[in-house]
């Protein structure tokens, strides 16, 4: 799953994650990038799904 996510501080950055599970809050997954677990909220306008992976 590749997304878009705005953090706490407004920073705006391009995130990939495997092996997801969701939640009706949360998404979470490996990162490919740091190989380790990473949790994103969903709400608010932070989490930008590509059209593919919703």
């Amino acid at each position: 799953m590749h997304f878009v996510y705005i953090n706490a501080n407004a920073r705006i950055a391009a995130h990939s994650l495997i092996n997801i599970s969701r939640s009706e809050h949360h998404i979470q997954g490996i990162c490919t990038q740091s190989h380790s677990v990473k949790t994103y909220l969903m709400g608010s306008g932070q989490l930008h799904l590509d059209s593919e992976d919703e």
